[in-house]
């Protein structure tokens, strides 16, 4: 019984066939996922190495309205509404993140939205 299985594409078909449906395909996942994901690894490399080995001696949970809470505030917040941190490791060094909708105004920066 032949069937699409037994009669595979001649190369010129194949060519055509890789150019129109498979380049796009994959010229899509580059573009959206895999650059993207890329840039930011190499972007955050030398920071992760320089705070990896290092203890966190303090993390600040901040409310909506952009109050810093205690762990026990923060604890008894709906997890949804605590989208902003502030991570503090031994060396003094601080790691503001934003989950919010919105940029955020902490020490003097405007932090970016990573939702």
């Amino acid at each position: 019984m032949a069937g699409w299985r037994n009669c595979p594409l001649s190369a010129p078909e194949y060519a055509l066939y890789s150019l129109l449906e498979v380049a796009p395909t994959m010229d899509d996942k580059i573009k959206h996922e895999i650059m993207p994901a890329a840039t930011n690894y190499y972007q955050k490399r030398r920071l992760v190495k320089r705070l990896s080995g290092q203890p966190v001696t303090g993390i600040v949970y901040y409310a909506p309205a952009g109050r810093a809470l205690t762990s026990g505030e923060a604890a008894l917040l709906p997890k949804k509404e605590i989208r902003r941190f502030c991570e503090e490791f031994a060396d003094g060094s601080k790691v503001w993140l934003n989950f919010a909708d919105q940029p955020w105004e902490a020490a003097g920066n405007t932090i970016s939205s990573a939702a």
